[in-house]
């Protein structure tokens, strides 16, 4: 498959109309899509199962596996978490977890000792404690290492040696209109997000969430 002629530009499609949909589309339809367990967040379950298998068929044909097994390992983990290792669905409970979690149930993210203030807050004002507050966030934990291996690293390797040390390792170099793609769906995510009610900017979090989950399963299953 052409990924100049296909993918990137039904990614930059696809990134576009469900950002732009959500945004402006009537709150109440806003709100049921981004639910939970609503479709925006079936999708990003499915998107990092997808992953996780393109990630495991990928070690059979790779001869380098070290890339393939993390980002099994990652699509999983992200699965398990989008889902919350499937607790709704067989209706378990680990009480130690749930009583430490913000939302009362069964992952790692929503932890109280992980969990702090959003990227969005600095804009109300830049103060030490709300940056530290917000870096401490798992949610603002992963999205500075999704920008760093899809955004930075991909230029970064116009760098002759940082180009040839990560190629080293086995690193798949994405198509750098991929990683514009990206940088728009998703800087534009945050945009949106001014000026927009409160309910309104969690369905674009919601949202963005699953951008991010379908990024991942794009990479792995057209690069890796």
């Amino acid at each position: 498959m052409n990924l100049t002629r296909t993918v990137i530009p039904l990614s930059l499609i696809f990134g576009l109309v469900v950002i732009f949909y959500i945004r402006y589309e009537n709150a109440v339809v806003s709100h049921f899509l981004t639910e939970e367990d609503g479709l925006i967040e079936n999708l990003s379950a499915i998107f990092y199962l997808t992953g996780f298998v393109a990630s495991v068929i990928s070690i059979f044909r790779n001869q380098s596996i070290l890339l393939p097994i993390v980002c099994a390992v990652a699509c999983f983990f992200l699965f398990g978490e989008e889902t919350s290792w499937l607790q709704r669905l067989f209706d378990y409970h680990i009480s130690f977890i749930e009583n430490e979690n913000q939302q009362q149930e069964f992952n790692l993210h929503n932890l109280y000792a992980v969990t702090g203030g959003h990227l969005t807050d600095i804009s109300n004002g830049f103060e030490l404690n709300t940056l530290l507050n917000v870096l401490k966030d798992s949610q603002t934990l992963f999205q500075i290492a999704f920008f760093c291996y899809f955004i930075i690293l991909p230029f970064a390797l116009y760098i002759p040696k940082i180009n040839t040390l990560v190629l080293n390792t086995g690193y798949k170099k994405t198509d750098i209109r991929f990683s514009l793609v990206i940088l728009l769906v998703i800087a534009l995510s945050f945009f949106l997000v001014f000026n927009c009610p409160p309910d309104i900017k969690h369905n674009i979090a919601e949202t963005r969430e699953m951008l991010y989950a379908y990024f991942i399963m794009i990479y792995v299953t057209f690069y890796i």
